[in-house]
């Protein structure tokens, strides 16, 4: 009977330790988390007004409350999710949330990165206990550029994060900047085809500018998000006419959009992959459309032609 007794304290004693055993996604950019975080022990922390107002605003579109602790941590190198016991925390490394912004020269990235955490947590990435996972960290990019649309943020504003922090290679845990680019693309763009009115708390931002005297449509951030929308769909032909393998998603970019008597010229370049004979090489493309638009999204592609300049192809559709 003691024997049975005493077993069953032991067996007692492990499942309550087990349960104060962190599950936790390492961090942001794959790098661990420090020994404390691991054995299921907070301490030297301190909540952050700013980044409770950030998660706040993240989970504003999504109609949920916040059921995250949100703490600072020196023992994150970036930023984290973590589920310990019953609780569900959100760290971040303060200093980095500030490089951050000091090297994007944007907020948007910081909550995006935040947006990211967010996404594993209600993706429940968290409770297996298993880490990062390649797979995971893509369906929490896609949450980050999702909810991003509806807070107002362009494409480039949700991708800031990625494409100027994340690394070309990938790991076994994280994928490498394309793959990330792609999948917080496809989260900004299914926000844009559920609703085309930005969810962010008020003013809202309305779609639909009219053209006028006082505005002009080659400025506004909707219009470029939207050409470069219908551009991309353009660019995927694009594969079929000449011997590439792909269109590079999300490398889209307008460097120019000029009011020429009523049609605008947008220029631009984006990139493909062609390959060779024993590697494969990424190639910019110039560009040059002209649009005809009476508003943001009421427009019609008139004319795109591209250039390669490495092999001097060209074509237009």
């Amino acid at each position: 009977m003691k024997k049975i007794l005493l077993f069953a304290l032991l067996f007692q004693s492990v499942a309550l330790l087990s349960q104060t055993k962190p599950s936790f996604v390492c961090s942001f950019f794959g790098t661990d988390v420090g020994s404390n975080v691991k054995n299921g022990t907070i301490n030297s922390f301190a909540s952050n007004t700013q980044a409770i107002q950030a998660v706040d605003r993240i989970l504003f579109p999504t109609g949920l409350k916040r059921n995250f602790i949100i703490e600072e941590s020196i023992e994150v190198a970036n930023a984290c999710a973590v589920n310990i016991g019953d609780k569900r925390y959100i760290l971040y490394n303060k200093e980095f949330m500030k490089m951050v912004d000091n090297s994007t020269k944007t907020d948007w990235a910081s909550i995006s990165i935040l947006a990211h955490e967010i996404g594993h947590h209600l993706n429940g990435h968290t409770l297996d206990n298993t880490g990062s996972r390649p797979n995971k960290e893509l369906e929490a990019d896609d949450f980050s550029g999702f909810v991003l649309y509806k807070l107002g943020a362009s494409l480039q504003d949700a991708q800031k994060a990625i494409s100027t922090l994340v690394s070309e290679e990938g790991s076994s845990t994280h994928p490498g900047k394309f793959a990330r680019l792609t999948a917080i693309q496809k989260g900004w763009s299914r926000a844009a085809s559920v609703n085309s009115t930005n969810t962010q708390p008020p003013p809202p931002v309305s779609t639909q500018v009219p053209m006028s005297n006082t505005t002009k449509l080659e400025n506004n951030v909707e219009f470029k998000t939207n050409v470069k929308i219908t551009l991309n769909k353009l660019f995927h032909r694009w594969d079929d006419r000449w011997s590439v393998d792909s269109y590079v998603d999300a490398s889209n970019t307008i460097s120019s959009i000029v009011n020429e008597n009523g049609s605008y010229k947008v220029i631009g370049t984006f990139d493909v992959i062609r390959s060779l004979i024993f590697m494969k090489q990424r190639i910019t493309v110039n560009y040059t459309s002209i649009i005809s638009a009476d508003s943001t999204t009421s427009f019609s592609v008139k004319s795109l032609c591209y250039q390669d300049a490495s092999s001097g192809m060209q074509d237009c559709f």
